[in-house]
């Protein structure tokens, strides 16, 4: 989800008052646009140039969250029940 969607300015423009008792926090994966593998000042200068820079009227979040999926293969060893461990 990104630059709100609509979602906070609809909720906003009926309950103006909740305005400055809420914030937006966004999540977002790690991609080739904001690669979370480089020096954090990186990190950072990708997240403004994708997104716009912190304290912008047009900011995508108050708190902005980007993680790393891990892939790594299950042990399918570990997944085996004991009815398939007696098989």
């Amino acid at each position: 989800m990104e630059h709100y969607c609509g979602v906070p300015e609809r909720i906003l423009k009926v309950f103006p008052e909740m305005a400055d008792k809420s914030m937006l926090l966004i999540a977002h994966e790690a991609d080739e646009d904001v690669d979370l593998w480089v020096e954090d000042e990186k990190v950072f200068e990708s997240v403004k140039a994708v997104f716009g820079p912190e304290g912008a009227e047009n900011a995508p979040a108050d708190y902005f969250f980007v993680y790393e999926e891990d892939f790594e293969p299950a042990d399918e060893e570990d997944e085996a029940t004991e009815a398939d461990k007696v098989k």
